[in-house]
C-alpha cells in the first residue's frame, strides 16, 4: 500500500513539472514570412537621461486578420505593438536613467530618506539581442523568439 501511495505522489509531481515546462515554449516558425526584424536606439535629451529603443518588424506580405500581434519582450521590458502600415509594425521601449540623490554617510540614521531600487523579474530570460513576440492566432496565444536582432540607425 505504501508503494502505491509513493507512486501516485511521484506521478503527480512529474505531471506538475511537465506542465510548468510547457508553459513558455517558443514557436519555431512564424506563420507569415518576415522580411526583416531590427531595432534602433536613440539617446534622448541633452541630459542623456532617456534611451528609446524601437523594434521594427517588417513582413513580406500583409498580416492576415487571423493573426494579432500583442506584445514584444526585449531587454527586460514589455511593449505593445503599433501598426505602421500593412507590412510594418513597431514597438517602442523607454529606459530612464535616474540620477538618484543619495545621502551617503557613516551615520546610517542620516541615510534614512534613500529609496531601495525596484527590481522586477522578467517573464523571459533573454540575451541582449534577443526578443520574444507574443501573438494570437485563432484565440490562442503563441510566443515566437527572435534571435540575433541587428541594430540599425
Amino acid at each position: 500500500m505504501r508503494f502505491i501511495n509513493r507512486g501516485v505522489v511521484v506521478v503527480i509531481i512529474l505531471f506538475c513539472f511537465s506542465f510548468c515546462v510547457s508553459q513558455n515554449e517558443f514557436e519555431t516558425r512564424f506563420p507569415v514570412p518576415m522580411d526583416s526584424v531590427y531595432y534602433s536606439t536613440k539617446i534622448g535629451s541633452q541630459e542623456k537621461d532617456t534611451i528609446k529603443s524601437d523594434i521594427h518588424i517588417v513582413f513580406i506580405e500583409a498580416l492576415p486578420n487571423t493573426i494579432q500581434l500583442i506584445k514584444v519582450y526585449f531587454n527586460n521590458q514589455v511593449s505593445t505593438i503599433d501598426k505602421v502600415d500593412e507590412n510594418n509594425f513597431m514597438a517602442s521601449f523607454f529606459k530612464f536613467v535616474p540620477k538618484p540623490d543619495l545621502i551617503l554617510n557613516s551615520d546610517s540614521k542620516l541615510e534614512y530618506g534613500n529609496e531601495a531600487p525596484v527590481i522586477t523579474k522578467p517573464k523571459f530570460i533573454l540575451s541582449p539581442n534577443d526578443a520574444v513576440l507574443e501573438y494570437k492566432m485563432k484565440n490562442k496565444t503563441y510566443f515566437f523568439k527572435i534571435i540575433n536582432l541587428k541594430e540599425r540607425q
